[in-house]
């Protein structure tokens, strides 16, 4: 793997062309234009209380990298008590984060075998794992959706983490979306 290949910029389209890779809500197609940008249907999203197109948004629209942050930062503070095997699904993805090398990214596959990909924190540690992808084929449908598998990984995670407490599912993807639209910021600047 190319240690560069996840740094990555934010792709030059529009939020039409990524919600071609997951499924929106019939609220989120019915407000979708072919030309809105991905920020500002975010914001439409998040304005008519449609969190998850927005979460599934922002996850496509963030570079590999920058989207496994985003998920593990989000798991961290809002589940900041993890099982040991959480922890060290967490601390796997982090050291991929730091430094995205293959020895770092097969780790996060292990750890996340270890804490059960079923779980917000490894299905995080999974999302670094496939951010490479999985291998080409001669099917261009099925490559594109293997590039989006870690953008998928990533919004089951928060998906997962806002859902766990359903008093709280509102405000956690309140800050979810909020925290996701600061990286991208970040990523302008």
């Amino acid at each position: 793997m190319n240690p560069n290949a996840s740094l990555g910029t934010l792709p030059q389209v529009t939020a039409a062309e990524l919600c071609r890779y997951f499924t929106l809500s019939e609220a989120g197609k019915n407000a979708l234009t072919p030309e809105v940008a991905p920020e500002a249907f975010v914001q439409l999203l998040t304005e008519q209380k449609q969190n998850s197109d927005a979460v599934q948004l922002i996850a496509h629209y963030l570079p590999k990298r920058q989207a496994v942050f985003w998920a593990l930062s989000c798991v961290r503070q809002f589940i900041p008590v993890l099982t040991g095997e959480g922890e060290a699904a967490l601390k796997a993805a982090e050291r991929w984060i730091a430094e995205p090398t293959d020895e770092n990214r097969a780790a996060t596959l292990k750890a996340a075998d270890v804490a059960d990909a079923g779980t917000p924190a490894g299905c995080t540690a999974l999302a670094a794992y496939y951010s490479d992808g999985l291998p080409k084929t001669d099917d261009a449908k099925q490559n594109a959706r293997a590039y989006f598998l870690t953008s998928k990984l990533v919004a089951s995670a928060l998906l997962m983490t806002a859902t766990e407490n359903p008093e709280q599912m509102q405000q956690r993807f309140e800050a979810f979306v909020e925290k996701g639209l600061e990286i991208v910021q970040r990523m302008k600047q």
